[in-house]
């Protein structure tokens, strides 16, 4: 494949959303794609976690419940989508 439009956008978009453009013009590359980037990047999270959880529970904390400590440690490049989060609940009327 020879397009050279999509090759200046690949040098000047970021990864993840250069596929996601992708996807209504090549569909097929598109899913091709996913399905060849996605194991690695759920096992760079997977790995990540590990590391965090043993770093976390060492001999001298074995006994901490380390769920809470866990969570903020694996979540905290994860940003809130606020916008859907508050789409979904309804305001409260005056009494």
């Amino acid at each position: 494949m020879s397009d050279e439009s999509l090759q200046s956008i690949f040098k000047t978009t970021d990864l993840s959303k250069f596929w996601i453009m992708t996807e209504k013009e090549y569909p097929l590359l598109f899913k091709t794609s996913l399905l060849k980037l996605l194991p690695f990047a759920s096992t760079y999270l997977c790995e990540t976690a590990f590391s965090t959880l043993t770093a976390i529970k060492t001999k001298y904390r074995s006994r901490l419940n380390v769920e809470p400590d866990f969570r903020v440690s694996v979540s905290d490049n994860i940003s809130p989508r606020i916008n859907i989060q508050t789409a979904s609940v309804q305001a409260q009327g005056s009494h």
